[in-house]
């Protein structure tokens, strides 16, 4: 599975557990998934779209370099 970094503040109504009962908070570069847990690719994609995490190309301790996916529109 690729790496992803939050890029927007956002609640994953999905990420409950008893600590977080309203959904797990991501802040702008955690980590997406916080745990090792798997998180479908339909799920990975919609909260793309949203805007709230991009895929992680490289990542060094100096360097991170992230790109967004741009959604575009069908003919």
């Amino acid at each position: 599975m690729a790496k992803h970094k939050v890029v927007s503040t956002f609640r994953d109504l999905q990420d409950k557990a008893k600590t977080f009962p309203l959904g797990r908070v991501y802040e702008a570069g955690d980590e997406f998934p916080a745990t090792k847990r798997k998180v479908p690719e339909e799920r990975i994609i919609e909260i793309k779209q949203k805007g709230f995490i991009v895929e992680v190309i490289n990542e060094s301790k100096e360097d991170i370099e992230i790109v967004k996916e741009v959604e575009q529109s069908k003919e």
